[in-house]
């Protein structure tokens, strides 16, 4: 019997994958490795609350290889590691969906952050106090099997309106969000092309001939 795939159908589902971390209190440094500072959490869940349960079926997080067991198996939610430690690193995240959807595992990395950092001119300061790392991801379903569209279909996302348009208490991730990020990252390789052509322009005061190149972005 053959796999039956809803032709030109498109569905994503949001999800959002990071982690937070608290400093050990004295209590509890006295229960774990001598040179851990740290308790962390890295999970896989889904926005507003949602269940993701029913379209996920395990997620494996492979930690750093000091770590025992260093990969882990979650199958059921929450889809979360807790550990301690002292140090950040990149964790690689695969997300396996249930085996009537015949979708391939999907791959995600999250570098490890424990610490929080003031800023001060060129001066930069460690914060000693709770931090979270998150990252908004979609995962898009091209064509799915009939079971798992129904399965997609059948759940609802969130409270029902998916993304807020602007920023509301309980939605942390909004389209405005999304939006002045894209702002940033416009404004931060404006001021990088604005360097490459100030160096550019000294370098032929100073008599050299540099080669002319694109800018990063026009």
């Amino acid at each position: 019997m053959g796999i039956h795939r809803i032709s030109k159908c498109q569905i994503s589902r949001p999800i959002i994958v990071g982690n937070d971390a608290k400093p050990l209190t004295e209590e509890e440094k006295q229960n774990a490795p001598k040179d851990h500072t740290h308790h962390w959490r890295i999970f896989v869940e889904g926005v507003d609350g949602e269940d993701i349960s029913p379209w996920i079926r395990k997620v494996v997080f492979k930690l750093h290889d000091t770590y025992h067991n260093s990969t882990r198996i979650i199958e059921e939610p929450p889809f979360e590691v807790n550990e301690t430690g002292w140090g950040e690193f990149d964790i690689m995240i695969r997300v396996f969906f249930p085996p009537e959807a015949h979708e391939k595992p999907i791959t995600f990395f999250h570098r490890l952050k424990l610490h929080a950092y003031l800023t001060t001119g060129d001066t930069v300061t460690p914060l000693n106090e709770y931090v979270k790392s998150e990252q908004y991801e979609e995962v898009v379903f091209n064509e799915p099997t009939e079971i798992m569209y129904n399965i997609l279909t059948q759940h609802a996302i969130g409270d029902g309106h998916g993304l807020a348009v602007e920023p509301e208490p309980g939605h942390e991730f909004s389209l405005q969000r999304e939006q002045d990020e894209v702002d940033k990252l416009d404004i931060a390789v404006g001021k990088v092309n604005e360097m490459i052509q100030s160096y550019r322009k000294r370098l032929q005061e100073l008599g050299g001939t540099p080669e002319q190149g694109t800018p990063v972005a026009q």
